[in-house]
């Protein structure tokens, strides 16, 4: 069996942004950079109890859609953007 922990105790004071009021947190995938004692710095991945493989690959997944997208708005070749090109 595995040891779990509070989010708010594994990443002390982090900070993300902020729900829409009315929303409620039921699950969650977290991508974390850790240091261990050497210095030495990595990514872990984290999910709450209660959420399968399954579905949890498939938020990575969701994260992985957006965030391209979010880059490639952003994009521009030789610094003009696509709608000047």
């Amino acid at each position: 069996m595995t040891d779990f922990a509070k989010v708010a105790d594994l990443c002390g004071g982090l900070e993300i942004r902020d729900l829409a009021d009315g929303d409620v947190v039921l699950e969650g995938v977290f991508l974390l950079k850790l240091m261990d004692g050497d210095g030495d710095t990595g990514w872990c991945v984290r999910y709450t109890e209660a959420l399968g493989a399954v579905e949890a690959l498939g938020a990575v997944g969701l994260a992985d859609v957006t965030l391209r997208k979010r880059l490639a708005e952003g994009w521009t070749v030789d610094g003009v953007d696509d709608d000047d090109a």
